[in-house]
């Protein structure tokens, strides 16, 4: 039977070496705290800084079939709040969705749909009622095909195309925006559907980045490598036989191990520790630290 969360608590700690004991703890801080409902859904979030005072608090409130119809945002840093009211249809599609400021101005979202309840186009509405922003969405098949954003003069400003296999899966992605240029995406999978290559280029041609996949020989996890122009990157990636992941390495063009992670897990599947190491390059040092998951669950 499954266990469902009723309340997690994670804990962030520091550590001058890598046997993460308490004895070599520097620093340990509440990270955040999460209340659930019985179905899983998220009522009570608090995002803590490392001196362990609240930054934000996000209290949801769902309606009878699940869906999220209020949202309140509290930011103590900035002192500001946020409210989102979301409307939606009998298919538990968006219909409207309002962020209400804390001088009570608002912005508007309103979503519309064909006759097969495929969205066609978002509309944003300024605090004014003035439009904003249009979001265009042209469907093939079920899948979106194309997304064309213009802005309140009616100039496209952000435009992306998609093409899939016989699968569903994303074989090329072209991204075109005013503020971040052109580029080209390709993806390549394996016959189990698992994504083993992609490779972004710009509008010369040129690859902006490039990832490879490969299965490790003992089918154990993946091995991944990043090239980009902030170096290449080497990962290995191993789980258990249920697919969780218990460990993660990444490492430099120069084979020297970057950062480093091991997950450990509760009988009943649930996280219930983080060991992880960052190297430092700029004081050529690596940093320790673990993440603990506190729980309190539901009664069966």
């Amino acid at each position: 039977m499954e266990t469902k969360i009723k309340l997690q608590t994670v804990y962030q700690s520091y550590y001058v070496d890598d046997t993460h004991q308490d004895t070599s703890m520097t620093q340990r801080h509440k990270r955040s705290e999460t209340e659930y409902d019985a179905s899983g859904k998220i009522v009570t979030d608090i995002q803590y800084d490392q001196n362990g005072l609240a930054e934000t608090k996000t209290l949801n409130t769902y309606d009878k079939s699940g869906n999220l119809i209020r949202s309140e945002v509290y930011d103590f840093v900035e002192d500001v709040s946020e409210v989102f009211e979301t409307e939606w249809n009998e298919k538990g599609q968006k219909l409207t969705e309002k962020k209400i400021y804390t001088d009570g101005s608002f912005d508007l979202s309103r979503w519309e749909y064909d006759t097969h309840f495929f969205s066609i186009k978002k509309t944003t509405y300024d605090p004014d009622n003035e439009i904003e922003q249009i979001v265009s969405f042209i469907h093939v098949e079920n899948k979106i095909q194309k997304e064309i954003t213009k802005d309140s003069d009616g100039e496209i400003i952000l435009e992306d195309e998609y093409e899939y296999d016989i699968h569903g899966n994303v074989i090329l992605h072209i991204h075109s925006s005013i503020e971040e240029g052109y580029s080209r995406t390709e993806h390549q999978y394996n016959e189990s559907g698992k994504r083993i290559f992609s490779v972004s280029t710009d509008e010369d041609g040129d690859v902006i980045e490039k990832t490879k996949i490969e299965e490790l020989e003992d089918g154990s996890g993946i091995s991944m490598t990043e090239e980009s122009s902030a170096g290449i990157a080497y990962y290995k990636i191993s789980n258990d036989e249920t697919g969780r992941m218990l460990q993660q390495e990444e490492y430099n063009e120069d084979n020297t191990l970057i950062s480093s992670i091991q997950r450990q897990y509760l009988p009943n599947g649930h996280i219930s520790r983080t060991l992880g190491m960052m190297y430092r390059p700029e004081y050529d040092t690596e940093q320790y630290y673990s993440i603990d998951y506190k729980y309190d669950f539901f009664e069966n």
